[in-house]
């Protein structure tokens, strides 16, 4: 299984920045699709109720889902995607 890095972006125009994700990107991957629907995707404000649960169910210190919450508190909706 390859290694992948988890990128974001507002949902405005602006430069790309590395979710600091913990544990394997592949788990992320799969849980963002089968929350969203897809991966990449768009998350926005609306969804940190369901981030929340996802939150709510990893263990790891560095919590990629919480890391997206906080994201959410500065930006309207956030472009998520992974880079190989």
């Amino acid at each position: 299984m390859m290694s992948a890095n988890i990128h974001w972006k507002p949902f405005t125009p602006d430069s790309s920045k590395t979710l600091a994700q913990a544990g394997a990107p592949s788990h992320f991957i799969e849980a963002m699709k089968k929350a969203f629907g897809n991966f990449p995707c768009t998350v926005g404000q609306n969804e940190i109720e369901k981030l929340k649960g996802m939150a709510a169910t990893d263990r790891d210190d560095n919590n990629p889902f919480q890391e997206i919450i906080d994201l959410l508190e500065h930006h309207e909706a956030i472009y998520l995607w992974a880079e190989y």
